[in-house]
């Protein structure tokens, strides 16, 4: 950003989300005398349906319990993800699913952060593979991930588990359901575990980590006042903007103090090549 706002005017560039809230575009916008372009409702239903009757969607159901392998098998049709916030919650679960599925023509697939670089390639390579952009029927499959497959995975699945985690975060999972012309999919919310040391006043506290608990909160909120509801990109941004729009200020307020730090590390890492 703050190259950006150094070299508007003189190079061509264009930013591109799906998860800032409409203060934090309006923002950026006036600091790097952009112009904003947004997707019109008539023009997003139109990429939503394709050539076909029966447009995209997606579902999204809410519930007051921790993700659990037998919640999954439930609903697992042939194609289905399951998402936690920690690696090792994201082990147990698969080592859960492999142990309910033996004997069951059910694979169960993990991808996470702790693989070495050849390994994760490789699976990443047969989940692109497996949960692709293909109408062929395939093998019956439960893919058990952490935060990697929010960004860089063109894959698609049915039913999509995941814990709370900020909205934003939220979205760019459920972008990995129904992502295809055509397609109908529900993305199912989940509480994450408790801490093993509650407050002192009794209240239950989850373990949110990485993630703050106010952005899961305010997340848990809205998405449970949609709770059962078919959520389309107009309404995500509806959501984008309950939950982040304070965080996104607070964050754009913050860079403009720390200007002159950024600036100094900047020219520091040019001196230093570090």
């Amino acid at each position: 950003l703050q190259l950006l706002m150094r070299l508007k005017g003189r190079i061509p560039f264009i930013l591109m989300t799906a998860t800032f809230s409409s203060t934090m575009i309006e923002r950026l916008a006036a600091l790097l005398d952009a112009t904003v372009v947004t997707v019109p409702v008539g023009e997003y239903q139109m990429i939503a349906r394709g050539a076909g009757e029966r447009p995209r969607s997606r579902t999204f159901q809410v519930y007051d319990e921790p993700l659990y392998a037998e919640r999954i098998l439930a609903t697992h049709a042939r194609r289905t993800i399951a998402i936690c916030n920690q690696v090792q919650r994201a082990q147990n679960l698969y080592c859960k699913l492999r142990r309910l599925t033996r004997g069951r023509e059910i694979e169960v697939l993990l991808l996470h952060s702790r693989y070495t670089a050849g390994d994760r390639q490789q699976k990443e390579g047969r989940v692109r593979a497996e949960f692709g952009p293909t109408d062929a029927p395939g093998k019956s499959l439960i893919l058990v991930a952490t935060q990697v497959i929010e960004v860089g995975l063109n894959i698609t699945c049915e039913h999509l588990y995941t814990e709370i985690a900020p909205a934003n975060a939220i979205l760019q999972r459920a972008g990995r359901c129904a992502r295809y012309v055509g397609e109908q999919g529900t993305v199912h919310i989940f509480r994450p575990p408790q801490r093993e040391h509650p407050s002192q006043g009794g209240e239950p506290q989850f373990d949110y980590l990485p993630y703050t608990a106010d952005l899961c909160e305010r997340s848990w909120a809205s998405f449970a006042a949609r709770q059962g509801r078919v959520v389309d990109f107009q309404e995500e941004q509806r959501i984008v903007d309950e939950v982040h729009t304070e965080a996104d200020g607070q964050l754009h307020d913050a860079m403009a103090r720390q200007e002159g730090m950024l600036w100094s590390d900047i020219m520091s890492t040019l001196d230093t090549h570090d």
